[in-house]
């Protein structure tokens, strides 16, 4: 059972499909190594069979959907080739924006990322790895967006869907990431105007997952390309 998004205004079938599904891949809710049916994804969603055909071509070229002739479509087993892909071209990115951000941040910034911060330690501390996840998805958008360059987030993201399981998996298994502790020094850095401090601290950030993957094989084996 799929976890149904709203539909937002003017949004086409097949661009609300690809966040629907992409969504739902990264919450684990479809699972990977799972096998998905066009038929009743269309059911589900209440489309027609051609959106659906093309949001599950346009994540099999992210190589979250696998297609197999003969027997149809799976989601994607997580693969930490890709992960070090996207990790590479994460950590090029966000540690540029951030230390433009570091001359552009305002007060109204400041306090937009205190009220985040303060809804992220709420859900870290009700263990809710869903919502904290989207809380931390939004921080790191919001540095893109003071720097003008959402376009470049909205790109960076469309690779990110295999660490963004890894992620998940993290947070709902593992005590202590650091995530708002990391989160409270970058915008300290920022306040400060540390460009140096800011990017030291995302690198770190960025990196975690590398301590994490030992633990997560463990415990998710079966989930992953190993």
């Amino acid at each position: 059972m799929l976890n149904l998004l709203p539909r937002l205004p003017k949004e086409k079938a097949r661009d609300y499909a690809i966040r629907v599904l992409r969504e739902n891949i990264i919450s684990l809710a479809l699972e990977p190594g799972a096998r998905v049916s066009e038929n009743d994804l269309a059911v589900e969603m209440g489309l027609s069979r051609t959106p659906i055909r093309e949001a599950l071509t346009e994540l099999g070229n992210y190589g979250i959907i696998n297609t197999l002739p003969q027997h149809g479509n799976f989601i994607a087993k997580i693969d930490y080739r890709q992960i070090e892909e996207a990790r590479f071209v994460r950590l090029a990115l966000e540690t540029a924006v951030v230390r433009e951000a570091c001359d552009l941040a305002s007060q109204s910034d400041w306090d937009e990322f205190a009220v985040n911060l303060h809804v992220q330690k709420m859900y870290a501390d009700n263990g809710n790895a869903q919502k904290l996840l989207e809380m931390d998805d939004q921080f790191h958008r919001s540095i893109f967006v003071i720097c003008d360059k959402i376009l470049t987030y909205d790109m960076m993201r469309k690779l990110s869907v295999h660490a963004d399981r890894v992620r998940q998996l993290s947070l709902a298994t593992l005590k202590d990431l650091g995530v708002v502790e990391d989160h409270l020094e970058i915008l300290a850095a920022l306040k400060a105007r540390d460009k140096d401090r800011a990017q030291a601290v995302m690198i770190r950030h960025l990196t975690r997952y590398k301590t994490e993957k030992t633990f997560i094989e463990q415990r998710h084996r079966h989930l992953m390309v190993i």
